[in-house]
């Protein structure tokens, strides 16, 4: 009766008059499955909650989930009411606080070990039309009071992993991050939406709290790096103009094309083949002569030999 008092209403308020009876029997007809998702509330979540995808804490970093989990979970998020606990693999992993994934409080649960992974969603996402956080204009970046007192920046490995949690909408409550071996959440991005709040880092081992802040412009890496290579890339520049430059002033001498590998040995080799090519060369060319090769040897010697003797 409940599920038939919902198709009344649902027609009533989409439908044109015209189109209520045929409306109305269609949904009827698929009674059965708006109990397991509803097929107008539904597919209107759908819209408003658009594709997103879940990855899980492996150890060392986030991991994607398989192609059939994805859809498992999809389906669970466009529920409505969503559900607190989403089943995978046949029952052998539970995913527990599924209805604050977005806000990174589901966890994944072995229901053999009752060990825990974290479970979010991959950011940037978007999720209906929640307001994203209160952001500054241009570049930004996180840095974390130190025992000093001092502010530290993060590392750039995490300053974009912030940065990436930052734009989502809605921002989350906390972030799951590691910094040199030790795990925290980055809690308080949720109330910089309302342009209010603090944000604070938490150790998961201790629960000790650092404050942390969100500033203008690029971290100080990041900028000395792109100064750095501005900086070798202009130097770079002026040297190859400044060599080219030189190269076109100096008139290049007129030398015969050298092979590779030439140095001294090859410009002694050179030297040995002009004393050569000086010297007077014998004629190789041996004339036939009747005789046989007795009279072709003296033959050759008359013709070189003889007219040294003859002048």
């Amino acid at each position: 009766s409940s599920s038939a008092g919902l198709i009344q209403s649902l027609v009533s308020r989409h439908c044109r008059p015209c189109e209520r009876f045929s409306c109305r029997a269609r949904l009827l007809v698929c009674t059965d499955m708006a109990a397991v998702r509803s097929t107008v509330v539904g597919n209107s979540h759908l819209e408003a909650v658009g594709v997103v995808q879940f990855e899980f804490w492996n150890g060392a970093t986030f991991q994607m989930y398989s192609e059939e989990d994805q859809h498992v979970l999809q389906e669970a998020l466009e529920a409505y009411p969503r559900p607190s606990e989403v089943s995978l693999a046949g029952g052998m992993y539970v995913i527990k606080g599924f209805d604050g994934v977005e806000h990174g409080k589901a966890v994944q649960m072995n229901t053999s070990t009752n060990f825990e992974r974290i479970v979010r969603l991959k950011p940037p996402y978007k999720l209906g039309a929640h307001l994203p956080a209160h952001l500054p204009d241009g570049a930004f970046h996180f840095v974390f009071e130190d025992e000093q007192g001092e502010w530290q920046p993060y590392s750039q490995r995490l300053q974009y992993e912030l940065s990436q949690s930052a734009r989502c909408s809605p921002p989350p409550a906390q972030v799951f991050f590691v910094a040199r071996g030790h795990s925290y959440w980055l809690v308080g991005l949720d109330r910089l939406s309302n342009g209010g709040g603090e944000l604070a880092q938490k150790n998961l081992k201790t629960s000790k709290t650092r404050r942390v802040a969100m500033w203008s412009g690029e971290a100080p890496a990041a900028a000395a790096h792109r100064a750095a290579y501005s900086r070798s890339g202009a130097a770079s520049s002026s040297s190859l103009a400044s060599a080219s430059s030189l190269a076109s002033s100096v008139p290049a001498p007129i030398t015969a094309p050298r092979l590779l590998g030439s140095g001294p040995r090859a410009a002694s080799s050179e030297t040995s083949q002009k004393k050569k090519s000086s010297a007077p060369q014998a004629s190789l060319v041996v004339p036939f002569v009747p005789g046989g090769p007795a009279a072709a040897l003296a033959a050759y010697w008359w013709k070189n030999k003889g007219s040294e003797t003859r002048e």
